[in-house]
């Protein structure tokens, strides 16, 4: 049986503002389509983004990864790199790649994003996302939204209004922040039960990929959260990404969040009109009066139930 996942008929539509990235997938006798879809610009290199954000899937496994749409050198290096950091020795897949393009790629490092790009902020409405997000509040003109990692809607129940419930609150939040929201409607759950592989995805190699397929919309994308990946070496990030090495915890991250004024008015939501800046008296979970460190408690195990609903977990 062949240890090789493969990538074919790769191709990109646009329908308006619509963008939908496609690609039939296939490991050994299993056999599936992998759809990513957002509003906005379309990717302007889809098979270097699908090869990264597929390579999250194959070097936790030791699969090799091949595609007939042949990425850039710069993929294939970034891959091997993060192939070498997760199995140290030789024993660990390989690109099956014959690179031929060796164009110079966006490599931003961890110590600050560059002004002037448009900023994405990879955002789950959590204590990571709004923290970030504080520190980059002026460069962060887009927030990401990432759905797909939660499983069959229709068969969980409990995920279907956890995820809606957040979703709607992120979209009231992105409105009193005034920054775009994008949400990216992916179907990696049901790939990966397809395929019969495990639902976990390695970080580095997955946000990379998300950052590329939105690289016609935004210049880089910032990942909150400081336990996900490898420290760079010498400097290199794949391209697009700018990781959050902050070693805070999370009480400190808290309370640095409760001296923000520009996070608390962007938390204090009132779900029935999200641009009434007053208690409406109405709607039961209108949050305009709620004391900030209650706020932010409430906040916390929001998040923490969005995550252990999730089916994909990305280490």
């Amino acid at each position: 049986m062949s240890s090789t996942l493969y990538i074919n008929e790769l191709q990109q539509t646009s329908h308006g503002a619509l963008q939908k990235v496609t690609a039939g997938i296939s490991w050994r006798d299993k056999a599936c389509e992998v759809n990513i879809g957002w509003q906005g610009e379309p990717c302007p290199n889809p098979a270097d983004a699908l090869f990264l954000l597929m390579s999250s899937i194959t070097i936790p496994q030791n699969i090799n990864l091949s595609a007939d749409a042949t990425p850039s050198g710069v993929s294939t290096r970034s891959i091997n790199r993060l192939s070498r950091g997760y199995f140290p020795t030789n024993d660990r897949p390989n690109s099956e790649l014959a690179s031929t393009d060796s164009r110079p790629g966006v490599q931003p490092t961890s110590e600050g994003v560059t002004k002037g790009r448009r900023q994405g902020l990879l955002f789950d409405g959590g204590i990571d996302a709004f923290h970030m997000l504080a520190q980059y509040k002026d460069e962060v003109s887009t927030l990401v939204f990432l759905n797909g990692l939660h499983g069959d809607e229709d068969q969980h129940q409990s995920s279907r209004h956890v995820l809606k419930s957040e979703l709607q609150r992120i979209q009231y939040q992105s409105a009193e922040l005034n920054k775009e929201l994008l949400v990216l409607d992916t179907n990696l759950h049901d790939l990966l039960a397809t395929l019969g592989i495990s639902e976990t995805l390695l970080a580095d190699s997955f946000y990379a990929g998300l950052g590329s397929i939105l690289g016609g919309h935004i210049s880089d994308l910032l990942i909150p959260g400081n336990d996900k990946f490898q420290q760079p070496e010498e400097g290199f990030e794949p391209g697009m990404v700018i990781h959050d090495f902050n070693k805070l915890t999370l009480p400190e991250k808290q309370e640095n969040m409760a001296r923000d004024q520009y996070l608390m008015d962007a938390l204090r939501v009132c779900w029935e009109n999200p641009r009434r800046t007053y208690n409406c008296g109405r709607c039961k979970r209108c949050t305009r009066r709620i004391p900030a460190r209650r706020l932010l408690e409430s906040l916390r195990r929001r998040e923490a139930k969005l995550v252990g609903s999730r089916k994909i977990q990305v280490k």
